[in-house]
């Protein structure tokens, strides 16, 4: 079966309430994305996304977010194909080490080359964030990838 290719879809105010009900059915945060939404991206058809995901950028590192692909997408290649583009685009943003949160796909982003990592020694920028320090529980796994 061949992956699709993807050209991303920044996200702008006007996309901000179909972002939120996505990311709400998928039981993601959507508390802090409203200020955020320019760092966002999109995939779907007549307004309705079947994939999105987005970035906090410190510097030269990041904090990959609320990567959702629809429940019906996943296990097709879909997701494999969107997270490729979203790390393509962190590259292009300039960014070297990755990070992100999860308490759902552990396997599925091991499968994309992040590796787990203490959620001690995750740069100062990171933890300061809404999504590490309040939004994600403590349970959640930190996971990390070095972009080249």
């Amino acid at each position: 079966m061949s992956v699709p290719s993807y050209t991303i879809e920044k996200a702008d105010l006007k996309h901000l309430p179909i972002l939120k009900k996505f990311l709400s059915e998928v039981d993601l945060p959507i508390e802090d994305i409203g200020e955020k939404v320019h760092l966002f991206y999109w995939k779907g058809t007549k307004g309705i996304p079947f994939a999105c995901g987005g970035f906090e950028q410190y510097g030269d590192i990041g904090l990959l977010r609320s990567v959702a692909i629809r429940p019906q997408q996943q296990g097709s290649g879909n997701g494999k194909a969107w997270v490729s583009r979203l790390l393509e685009k962190a590259r292009e943003m300039g960014m070297k080490d990755l990070y992100l949160l999860t308490t759902t796909a552990e396997g599925f982003f091991k499968k994309m080359g992040f590796e787990n990592q203490d959620r001690e020694s995750v740069p100062q920028a990171i933890k300061e964030s809404e999504e590490f320090s309040s939004l994600c529980p403590s349970t959640a796994v930190l996971m990390h990838k070095k972009l080249n």
